[in-house]
């Protein structure tokens, strides 16, 4: 019944027009309380739905901390044998970054499976504790000059903070901003290779990526190219088990960030590859059966929206509750129906 095209309105003319199909007054109370019982209840519902994504939530952390301290492979570590894991250090052979200044001297204990420093705390059986540079190569990120539109809207993909937030957790396929060859050529920045670990380190400290493809990251990265010690997924994992706890490696109060005397001191516990495949495959599966309650969670509020307007069109159209009519009928008693109490009213007036 509206008209108007940029500020639609319905005006008074209309309004004074409309007709509705008035039920008994004690059939109108009838539909109030009715209304307002299911209200109460499709508001609790929903109070309760909203607090489901933060216990979803608590869920993923605790998943993590399980994989990522041994606790989820506590039973699979006594079925199955596992390489000994200095037995694979042995054969790795990462060459050392040249990447900012030298590791930190100080120690500090993560959550998890990530310390700076030694933590000499004690491990999982068969795990141990080593310098994360000597299983993965450290490498850096950069930012090309703005200045110089030649190096920019290229074909090499190039992380920044924001790509990296709305991939956490995941492989990131797509970037907002690209950069050339010359681009990279120009500035410290390097083309990296898929399977990269990229962790934010400044601003939104503990975002954390795996590169679907080659390509580059800003200077708010530290980025990791995992050896065959260490499977890119796990890294990912441990990283995201410390939750908000890895601004602890951090400094700074306004903005945290992760410097390069810590990150170069940074040292994980790790397990056989084959306990870190299970650890990922478990993980993953825990990880799915949230997003399939996120999901119906969804689903839930949206049929909860959908319910509220349904019980105001069954209410208006006289089947949310028995009419007057009909209880009069089966009371066996007298009623004041619309017209008569139109008449009355119209009388009093």
């Amino acid at each position: 019944n509206s008209t108007g095209i940029a500020l639609p309105n319905v005006n008074a003319s209309k309004l004074k027009n409309i007709t509705i199909p008035l039920p008994p007054l004690a059939e109108q109370h009838r539909i109030v309380a009715a209304i307002e019982a299911l209200f109460a209840r499709l508001e609790a519902a929903e109070a309760r739905l909203e607090k489901v994504p933060g216990i979803v939530q608590q869920f993923r952390q605790a998943v993590l901390a399980a994989g990522c301290s041994g606790k989820l492979t506590k039973n699979w570590r006594e079925i199955y044998p596992n390489e000994n894991v200095i037995d694979l250090l042995n054969r790795i052979n990462v060459v050392a970054s040249k990447t900012g200044r030298s590791a930190t001297d100080n120690t500090i204990q993560g959550k998890c499976i990530l310390a700076v420093g030694d933590p000499q705390t004690k491990s999982p059986v068969g795990w141990q504790w080593v310098a994360l540079t000597k299983i993965a190569r450290l490498e850096s990120g950069h930012t090309p000059s703005r200045k110089h539109p030649e190096y920019w809207d290229g074909e090499i993909s190039w992380i920044g903070i924001k790509d990296a937030g709305r991939y956490h957790g995941g492989f990131i396929e797509q970037t907002m901003q690209h950069v050339t060859d010359l681009g990279l050529e120009n500035s410290a920045s390097r083309l990296l290779p898929k399977n990269t670990v990229c962790l934010s380190r400044t601003a939104s400290v503990g975002y954390v990526v795996i590169m679907n493809k080659p390509m580059a990251t800003s200077q708010d990265f530290v980025n990791w190219i995992c050896s065959e010690a260490i499977l890119p997924k796990f890294l990912m994992y441990a990283i995201m088990a410390e939750g908000e706890e890895i601004k602890r490696f951090g400094r700074g109060t306004t903005h945290t960030t992760i410097y390069y005397p810590e990150v170069k001191a940074l040292r994980i516990c790790l397990p056989s590859i084959k306990e870190q495949q299970e650890i990922v495959r478990l993980i993953e599966l825990y990880l799915a059966y949230a997003d399939t309650i996120e999901a119906n969670v969804a689903a839930a509020k949206d049929r909860t929206a959908k319910l509220r307007q349904s019980i105001l069109a069954q209410a208006f159209s006289g089947q949310l509750v028995p009419t007057e009519t009909e209880l009069a009928r089966r009371e066996g008693r007298e009623y004041e129906s619309a017209d008569v109490l139109l008449k009355r009213i119209h009388a009093e007036q």
